[in-house]
């Protein structure tokens, strides 16, 4: 409401998510609901596109897929009545305090992810958002990444970092 009353407009948003160090597998359905309800608020405040972080609290390495896979498809349905596009991102990990890879931060799973959730849901309802802060941090060619995603890619978060830490300004 805030947002119309000042005449500004967003063609993205971000969904709530939780920090990449959480540990607490409680979590999940809560981020769950607030996703849904982001992309309703999405489509009030005028954007077109959310971009919504994977689950991964509590999920072992072996089931990020599956489950993920079950929880994008679940928002596809409220994705479409609002007219809203949903945006995976690249990841980084936090183990033992190093930041490392993580869900989709390999082009090929990216693009595997983004596109068997189109297949699932029978239009281009997911893409790609590029967040090169975490290229830096995971040490990747940015250009390469980029181009590898091709026509997935809808949105790119600019930020800074000293390629080591967390230090986005």
């Amino acid at each position: 409401e805030r947002f119309q009353n000042a005449n500004l407009h967003s063609p993205i948003a971000r969904a709530p998510y939780l920090l990449r160090n959480t540990k607490r597998k409680d979590l999940n359905e809560l981020v769950g609901k607030r996703a849904a309800e982001s992309i309703e608020i999405c489509k009030k405040a005028g954007a077109s596109q959310i971009i919504i972080r994977p689950l991964f609290a509590g999920i072992n390495d072996g089931n990020l897929w599956k489950t993920n896979r079950e929880y994008y498809l679940s928002l596809a349905d409220a994705a479409k009545k609002n007219e809203v596009m949903i945006l995976l991102e690249n990841q980084c990990r936090d183990r033992n305090g190093h930041l490392m890879r993580g869900i989709c931060a390999e082009t090929e799973e990216a693009i595997s992810w983004v596109d068997a959730l189109n297949s699932e849901a029978g239009e281009e309802r997911f893409g790609f958002c590029m967040d090169v802060g975490v290229c830096s941090l995971c040490g990747q060619d940015m250009q390469n990444f980029a181009v590898s995603i091709g026509s997935r890619l809808k949105a790119v978060v600019l930020r800074d970092c000293n390629g080591i830490q967390e230090t986005s300004q």
